[in-house]
């Protein structure tokens, strides 16, 4: 699993959108 992938994963889960999925993995 790539990150793209993993950032899709978390917006799914967490009902967010990938933008912000991905503000959260580099936080």
């Amino acid at each position: 699993m790539n990150k793209s992938e993993l950032v899709k994963s978390l917006a799914e889960k967490a009902e967010v959108t990938q933008k912000d999925a991905a503000k959260a993995l580099d936080a």
